[in-house]
């Protein structure tokens, strides 16, 4: 009896010794998924011409060479969320305040209203950073497949022999401000009144800058907070830039 009792006692250790296992390699391989590129296959693969040419642009449109002023960036937004409530005609909701605000704080915090390709080692690009695996997404799915009027009328309105390119959102704000504003309307979420400054900012760390992003809640509202108070009420999109700082 007493030889059952420690061969109880040794089975269970066995047993939570290889539990204790199990969590570990489950945690190491959350570790390697969390600290991977943002996206895995097809978003964050690139063939050799890509490459090239995501270089190329890089190499032309690095630097903050080209500043707009904060009037500048409202008329990029309020044309851009015109364009898209028009071809859709069926109470879209595109250039709602919220939305334009939301759009408006977003082009500030990442990019500073100076559209350039990403300072350090990503590919992002413009006024409002758009990467170019969101670009390729959006362009050949998310818009094509869901919003098939909008990507008709895009090709349209901004291409070049219908051809729309990545530097586009370079060198055409207005379009740039689409497809941020294409992105966020990919989401289920609604987008939070433009009078909460700490709901607009979460809503955009988790679903713009997402957790691997250096951005912040706080950052956003900071910063956002301070270009309200320089430009003394020039927005009306329903900012309460008091209510963020309490």
């Amino acid at each position: 009896m007493k030889g059952s009792g420690k061969t109880g006692r040794g089975k269970s250790s066995k047993f939570w010794a290889k539990f204790r296992a199990a969590l570990v390699c489950v945690f190491a391989v959350w570790l390697l998924w969390y600290f991977s590129p943002r996206y895995s296959g097809e978003y964050s693969r690139r063939t050799s011409e890509e490459i090239e040419y995501l270089n190329s642009l890089r190499q032309k449109y690095s630097g903050k060479n080209r500043e707009l002023s904060a009037s500048s960036v409202m008329s990029a937004i309020s044309a851009a969320c015109s364009f898209l409530d028009g071809v859709e005609d069926n109470d879209s909701e595109y250039g709602s305040a919220a939305a334009r605000a939301l759009l408006f704080g977003t082009a500030y915090v990442e990019s500073g209203f100076f559209p350039r390709f990403q300072d350090s080692g990503g590919d992002a690009i413009g006024l409002f950073q758009i990467e170019y695996g969101t670009f390729r997404d959006l362009w050949s799915r998310g818009i094509k497949t869901n919003h098939p009027k909008i990507w008709e009328a895009i090709k349209l309105r901004y291409g070049t022999n219908g051809k729309i390119t990545f530097e586009d959102l370079q060198t055409n704000d207005v379009l740039c401000a689409i497809f941020a504003r294409m992105k966020y309307a990919s989401l289920k979420m609604p987008i939070p009144p433009a009078s909460d400054l700490n709901a607009q900012a979460e809503y955009y760390k988790e679903f713009y800058n997402t957790h691997r992003g250096k951005g912040s809640v706080e950052g956003y509202v900071r910063k956002v907070s301070d270009l309200l108070d320089d430009l003394k009420g020039e927005i009306s999109w329903g900012y309460d830039a008091e209510k963020a700082k309490k």
